[in-house]
């Protein structure tokens, strides 16, 4: 009996005989990944690991992870008049801020891989470690290819194997999984897997470009004999001589022919200068795959200064906010309970990406604790500086009166 059948066996043992076990070696038709199906024959097949072959898929995805990773991702509290209050003291929160303290991982690494694993391959999971109270106290990220999904009806289930070597089955209350692409609202799809097609002439493309750095399978010039060859063998021989003649690096750059015969370079042609704006034109379809601005993927052709930071803008409101709403609404189900989720959220803050220059930090807040907006220890506090006494009341413009009761308050202190 092979490992899949034994896996379908416990699967029904587990749910009974209508459960149906799949992986990520051998999927079931519900969980098609469709890695490779190119509907271009002749290009090379696609998969995560083909496609981080290209630097600009890793560009993008390491950009996204590393963003997300970075940006704190905070527990807010509705509050009853409107607004929100961060809250610090709830296990999940703690796990997002400081990461998993028991086993000496942090929340940065945790959210990363999670995030890597999610814009490469759509799929990321992560085992929920739950105390006695059945308070979350840490994450075991999973690799994809390391878990297994079983389904009864609309119940799903994973099998997978812990850090600590123990094979073990989960009811999906307790496995961390995100997912895009979900048409089914299980089955994840990358943005590799959705592109396939273009991603494969952009690896068709690269491979082929090698080949011309390197000279194989590419004419870069043509020597010519003025005599004809007695036969086979002697054109071969002559064939080697002339080899060793141009790439003898003590030549310096000029070789001496033997018998009158003469060298012509071909210089690039169309279709090699065509390979290069394929090449580019690749780099920014990738980019717009992921929706990453070109200049956060390292595509300077076209950017100005006042371009690159117009895409810095773009970059968080086009691109990182739909993934960041993805996560949270996964965290928001599988990390609270249902009577939490009624008063508690989590959320992303991407203020520290969105920070402009000091001179406008500076107009900005001048004209906040002015305004009325903000408080001086309030901005101190967006500065990281300490509060200062007598700092924690609004100041009205001054051409305007004060707030109502607020002379009143002031003679008080």
């Amino acid at each position: 009996m092979s490992v899949f059948d034994r896996m379908k066996a416990a699967a029904r043992v587990l749910v009974g005989p209508s459960a149906e076990a799949s992986g990520t070696a051998r999927p079931a038709g519900w969980l098609d990944l469709g890695w490779g199906r190119a509907s271009l024959s002749g290009l090379p097949r696609v998969d995560e690991r083909a496609a981080l072959a290209h630097g600009t898929v890793y560009t993008c995805v390491n950009v996204i992870a590393q963003d997300l990773a970075k940006v704190p991702l905070i527990l807010y509290r509705r509050l009853p008049k409107g607004g929100k209050a961060r809250v610090s003291d709830h296990p999940a929160a703690r796990l997002m801020a400081q990461g998993d303290a028991a086993y000496g991982v942090p929340a940065s690494v945790i959210r990363y891989g999670l995030q890597w694993a999610l814009g490469l391959r759509g799929n990321a999971f992560a085992w929920i470690r739950r105390n006695g109270r059945g308070e979350v106290i840490g994450l075991d990220p999973i690799h994809n290819d390391r878990i297994t999904l079983l389904k009864n009806g609309r119940e799903r289930f994973y099998e997978f194997e812990d850090g600590a070597g123990v094979q073990r089955r989960v009811s999906w209350r307790d496995l961390l999984h995100l997912r895009s692409g979900a048409e089914d609202g299980w089955t994840g799809r990358s943005p590799i897997e959705m592109a396939a097609d273009t991603l494969a002439v952009a690896l068709g493309a690269q491979s082929f470009a090698g080949r011309h750095i390197t000279g194989r399978g590419v004419i870069r010039g043509v020597v010519e004999h003025p005599d004809w060859f007695q036969d086979d063998e002697d054109a071969e021989r002559f064939a080697l001589r002339i080899r060793k003649t141009l790439d003898d690096p003590e030549a310096n750059g000029i070789p001496i022919l033997p018998y009158g015969m003469s060298y012509k370079s071909v210089g690039m042609s169309p279709a090699d200068a065509q390979l290069l704006e394929q090449r580019r034109f690749d780099r920014e379809q990738i980019a717009g795959v992921y929706r990453v601005p070109p200049a956060k993927a390292g595509i300077f052709e076209h950017g100005l200064r006042a371009n690159v930071e117009q895409q810095a803008i773009d970059y968080v409101t086009d691109c990182l906010l739909g993934w960041a709403r993805l996560n949270e609404d996964h965290f928001n189900l599988y990390l609270l309970t249902e009577e939490e989720r009624a008063d508690l959220h989590f959320e992303y803050l991407f203020d520290g990406l969105m920070r402009a220059t000091t001179r406008d930090r500076t107009e900005s807040l001048l004209r906040a604790t002015g305004g009325p907006f903000l408080t001086r220890n309030e901005a101190r506090a967006l500065e990281n500086r300490a509060p200062i006494p007598g700092a924690d009341d609004l100041l009205p413009p001054s051409n305007m009166a004060a707030l109502p009761g607020q002379e009143d308050d002031d003679e008080e202190a």
